[in-house]
């Protein structure tokens, strides 16, 4: 994951003058970003509640960009084109006199951009239909899931006798 970072962080397009390097480098970048996310969330994972990683990770924010990140991913490419006709590095470029600066303006402009169209999208599309799915049912064993879920839930359980397992964990 690390030699994956380097490689991003020097870009890949150094490479284009050596073919052999730069095929590796595509071809090692996306394994290495999957194990990268995959131990961070190894980490993030088994760490306690307090931690300062997790506590990142877990921030109001930051959580919120699960909700819409699908549609983030979907959309962006939809309004790419356009914005960065209107707001791309170049034209950026002469207002704040860098390139430099201009690139990460951009990048903090589409990633807000996208991010707003997603929250606008999330609130007055996906949330509707996602209300629906409560009126049909499920021949699926989530749905079965769910629907049991739903049973335990209103039933009064808490008079019921406890099971041998609860017994056995409850002495344990």
């Amino acid at each position: 994951g690390a030699i994956v970072l380097i490689f991003a962080a020097m870009g890949g397009h150094r490479f284009e003058g050596n073919a052999p390097i730069r095929r590796v480098f595509e071809a090692v970048e996306p394994t290495g970003y999957g194990f990268l996310f995959a131990g961070l969330m190894a980490i993030v994972l088994s760490s306690r509640p307090r931690e300062m990683l997790r506590s990142a990770l877990e921030w109001t924010p930051l959580m919120s960009i699960g909700r819409y990140s699908y549609a983030m991913y979907v959309l962006h490419l939809i309004f790419l084109p356009a914005f960065i006709r209107w707001f791309g590095p170049a034209q950026l470029a002469h207002l704040v006199h860098s390139r430099n600066i201009a690139a990460l303006l951009f990048c903090g402009m589409s990633v807000l951009a996208s991010y707003l169209i997603a929250l606008a999208s999330w609130n007055l599309y996906e949330k509707r239909f996602l209300r629906l799915k409560n009126l049909f049912t499920y021949d699926s064993a989530a749905g079965a899931a769910r629907t049991a879920g739903r049973v335990i839930q209103h039933s009064n359980l808490a008079n019921s006798p406890p099971t041998a397992f609860a017994a056995r964990r409850a002495s344990a």
